[in-house]
């Protein structure tokens, strides 16, 4: 079997991203930290040269990769970072496994019916943040606002999306 190629790779950790985020957060508790370590290990995941056969062995990957960085990031803050009881952490990752790859592509389907159903702005922003890999600052600069207001509009759209997506499953579940 082949090894995923980088598109495959950028893919996978995208269509990821709020689940690896949401694992990131419980850690660092705060969102731009847990993107920043999400964008780390994406980058990394590109550049490593590992060679990933399987979905499922790079979202592991992923999701371990950045919970070091998280709290590599908390010990270097000097943070009075009180970790997760270590049983509630060995949960979570058994729940992580279990849910990688579950629907997968029912939950693709849908993300994408929901990205189409966003605002012609929100989209865009969407756009640039994701696809292009713009930073926060970069955008608020191409788009003349406050860098906090970008994050505030990128926030919303999450939650939109986020929303969204929920409905769907849902609908999905019961059909």
């Amino acid at each position: 079997m082949d090894h995923l190629d980088d598109d495959a790779i950028a893919r996978t950790l995208l269509n990821a991203r709020g689940r690896l985020c949401a694992a990131f957060y419980l850690l660092l508790r705060d969102a731009h930290a847990a993107e920043d370590v999400f964008q780390t290990v994406t980058v990394r995941a590109l550049r490593s040269g590992a060679e990933f056969r399987e979905v499922e062995s790079l979202l592991a990957w992923a999701h371990i990769t950045g919970r070091r960085l998280a709290i590599d990031l908390l010990r270097r803050k000097g943070s009075s970072w009180e970790p997760l009881d270590e049983a509630l952490m060995l949960q979570m990752d058994a729940d992580w496994a279990q849910r990688v790859g579950t629907h997968e592509g029912e939950v693709i389907h849908s993300l994408r019916e929901c990205l189409e159903s966003l605002p012609k702005n929100s989209r865009r922003l969407m756009e640039m943040r994701y696809e292009e890999g713009r930073s926060g600052d970069e955008i608020s600069k191409l788009l003349s606002a406050k860098v906090e207001a970008i994050y505030q509009r990128l926030s919303r759209t999450h939650k939109l999306l986020r929303d969204c997506l929920e409905d769907k499953l849902k609908l999905n579940e019961t059909s």
